[in-house]
């Protein structure tokens, strides 16, 4: 075999014929699919749910295969279409009328801030990276934890965000500036607090008063012994 053989990588022993047909091939597949994925109704990728995603990978093979392959019927290709689609819909049906099989198929929401303080158990379930859910803190306009009251992921993976409003809001973990950029001034156990003030935990966020001269203590919710200055507004990059 010759290596670099532009007709053989390019053309190969296709001829004209079989080329005007995949083009037919093509086109049909196109416009059976487009309507069968109307029927699903419509579904950003961000709002897909494990189950609509396997549906969405079940149909590229569907799709791609009979489009080139002559020995792959068009029929039976529309066929396993119609039945992936029908499947989806009775599977769709039987979510709204059952709340025991949408969780069994969807999964249900995880939180993963509360009150301001990361829940850890939540991001553990979900695998949620640290930096990850500040990151999408960060797009949702959040400067510091404390502006949270509640952040869970969505069945879909999407992190929904719900804010204090500005007078409700106290001091809580700064995430702005990215801690990769410039990290969080530190205090570990058992130094002494320069100033009074509410400190957060490193690890958690949870919130705590110290007056000037206490020792800190390790963090009450999870037991780190880090702690930062609480902050109301992030400080300029």
């Amino acid at each position: 075999m010759e290596t670099f053989d532009l007709q053989r990588m390019f053309v190969g022993d296709l001829s004209w014929g079989f080329a005007l047909e995949i083009a037919l091939r093509s086109s049909i597949m196109y416009v059976y699919t487009f309507i069968m994925v109307r029927v699903m109704g419509k579904r950003t990728a961000q709002q897909l749910t494990p189950f609509e995603f396997l549906i969405v990978i079940a149909l590229g093979s569907a799709v791609g295969d009979p489009m080139f392959y002559p020995d792959v019927p068009l029929l039976a290709a529309l066929l396993v279409i119609t039945v992936i689609v029908g499947l989806e819909q009775v599977v769709s049906i039987a979510g709204q009328r059952s709340m025991h099989i949408a969780r069994q198929l969807e999964g249900k929401p995880y939180t993963v801030v509360i009150d301001g303080r990361l829940d850890l158990e939540g991001m553990k379930r979900e695998t949620v990276a640290l930096e990850e859910l500040f990151g999408e803190l960060r797009r949702e306009g959040v400067e510091q934890l404390g502006q949270v009251k509640y952040a869970c992921v969505e069945q879909s993976g999407v992190i929904s965000v719900v804010r204090y409003r500005d007078e409700q809001v106290r001091p809580g973990l700064a995430i702005i500036p990215p801690w990769d950029v410039r990290p969080p001034a530190s205090y570990a156990v058992p130094d002494v607090v320069p100033k009074a003030g509410t400190y957060v935990c490193l690890n958690c966020g949870q919130r705590h008063d110290y007056a000037e001269g206490d020792r800190l203590l390790l963090c009450p919710a999870c037991a780190n012994d880090k702690w930062s200055d609480g902050v109301l507004e992030s400080s300029p990059m």
